[in-house]
C-alpha cells in the first residue's frame, strides 16, 4: 500500500520571523525558512516526519521544479512532477513574536494548460495500484473543470484505490458526491456542503454524521481550530480536542494537513479507529507548535496522545 498525495495549486512558503512588525519600514528578521509546499505535499511531509515514505504528484512551473525535487527527496518522499508553463505560487507569513500575530499575503494560482492537466492525469493513474491511497488536496487550478476531483475520485473507485478529499468550493460540493474514503474538512467547507451555519456543539455532531450519510463516506474528520476536531467513522461519533498553552502555539498554517497525515499514518499501522482520531488531532497540535507547514516531532506526538481529550464520544 503506498500513499500517493496530489497537489495541483502548490505553494513555496517563504516565512519571515521577527520581534516586530511595522507596517512601512524596514525590519531583520530573526529566522527565515523557504518551504516547498501545498495541501498534498504537506500530508507527504508529515508522514515522512513519521517514517512513512509517499510519493506526492505535483504541477509545477519549470522555475521551481529543481528545488521541490531536492527538497522532496531528501525527506524520503518520491516527487511525480510535471511542469507547466506557470508560475508556482509564492506565500509570505510574517510571525511577530511580541504580539503573536500572523499575517499571510499569497499570490493567485496561473491557469495550467489542458494538455498539462490530462499529462499529469495519465502519469497519477498509470502509478496507482489496487489498495494504494491517494490523497486529493487543495484548491484547482484556473482553467481547471470543477468536477476534476469528483471524475478523479471514481476513477479510483473503479481500480480498487481508497480517494481522500480535502477541497473547497465548486472542487469539494462536485469531490463529495463521488464518495470519497475520507474527507477532510472544516466547519467553514461544512456549511457549504449544508448550507445553513455550523457554530454550536450538536451543529457540528449533525453536520460531521449528516456528511457522512448524505454522501456515503466512511470516514469524516471536521476540524475546529484550536477547539480541537469532530470525526465520525464506524462505530462512533467523536470529539476531541487536546488541552495545550496557548504560548506553545507558533503556527496554524497547515494543521488540517496533518491531521490528514496522523489519521493516515494510524491506518497504516492499523490502529483502531478511536486511535486513528486521536493521531490525527495529536499531530495537528503537534505541526501548531512548529514554524512552517507539514513539520512534526514523533516525539510530541506520542506525549500530546496522552492529552487527548473524549469531549463526546457516542454512537
Amino acid at each position: 500500500m503506498v500513499v500517493h498525495t496530489v497537489t495541483l495549486n502548490p505553494v513555496v512558503d517563504l516565512i519571515y520571523r521577527m520581534d516586530r512588525f511595522e507596517k512601512g519600514t524596514t525590519f531583520r528578521c530573526s529566522e527565515f525558512l523557504q518551504v516547498p509546499a501545498g495541501k498534498g505535499i504537506n500530508v507527504s511531509t508529515i508522514l515522512s516526519c513519521f517514517g512513512v515514505s509517499s510519493a506526492a504528484h505535483i504541477i509545477l512551473g519549470n522555475d521551481e521544479a529543481q528545488h521541490y525535487q531536492s527538497a522532496l527527496e531528501k525527506r524520503s518522499i518520491k516527487a511525480e512532477i510535471t511542469t507547466a508553463p506557470v508560475q508556482t505560487r509564492k506565500h509570505c507569513t510574517l510571525l511577530e513574536q511580541s504580539t503573536r500575530s500572523v499575517t499571510h499575503a499569497q499570490i493567485q494560482s496561473q491557469p495550467v494548460p489542458a494538455e498539462s492537466l490530462l499529462q499529469f492525469e495519465d502519469r497519477l493513474f498509470q502509478s496507482l495500484h489496487k489498495g494504494d491511497i491517494a490523497v486529493f488536496s487543495g484548491s484547482l487550478p484556473k482553467g481547471a473543470e470543477s468536477g476534476l476531483y469528483e471524475k478523479w475520485i471514481q476513477k479510483c473507485h473503479d481500480t480498487g484505490v481508497l480517494p481522500v478529499l480535502d477541497s473547497s468550493g465548486d472542487a469539494l460540493r462536485q469531490g463529495v458526491t463521488a464518495s470519497p474514503w475520507m474527507l477532510k474538512s472544516n466547519e467553514h467547507e461544512a456549511e457549504e456542503l449544508m448550507g445553513k451555519p455550523v457554530h454550536h456543539e450538536e451543529d457540528i455532531k449533525h453536520a460531521a454524521q449528516w456528511m457522512q450519510t448524505h454522501y456515503r463516506i466512511p470516514y469524516i474528520i471536521l476540524s475546529l481550530g484550536n477547539r480541537g476536531l469532530a470525526a465520525v467513522g464506524n462505530s462512533r461519533y467523536n470529539r476531541l480536542r487536546v488541552s495545550i498553552d496557548a504560548e506553545k502555539i507558533v503556527d496554524s498554517v497547515g494543521c488540517g494537513d496533518a491531521a490528514a497525515g496522523g489519521f493516515l499514518y494510524a491506518w497504516l499501522q492499523h490502529k483502531s479507529e478511536a486511535e486513528r482520531f486521536a493521531y490525527s488531532i495529536a499531530t495537528a497540535t503537534a505541526a501548531a507548535t512548529v514554524l512552517g507547514p507539514g513539520t512534526i516531532d514523533p516525539a510530541d506526538v506520542e506525549q500530546l496522545l496522552q492529552r487527548v481529550e473524549c469531549l463526546m464520544c457516542a454512537m
